[in-house]
């Protein structure tokens, strides 16, 4: 995501963020939101804690 944006990307009216989170969580994949709330410099520290995490 740092690198230029979302390899995938999810918009629907029909599913919650809630939801979205929860399927992300079962099926081992990593979700992000991005909302009105989200701090850009604060993400993208959290999005480099994950990345180191993971690696």
């Amino acid at each position: 995501m740092l690198t230029g944006g979302a390899h995938q990307t999810v918009y629907s009216f029909a599913v919650r963020t809630e939801q979205m989170l929860d399927f992300a969580e079962m099926t081992g994949i990593e979700c992000v939101v991005i909302d009105k709330n989200t701090n850009p410099v604060q993400f993208r520290n959290e999005l480099r804690w994950s990345h180191a995490a993971w690696k």
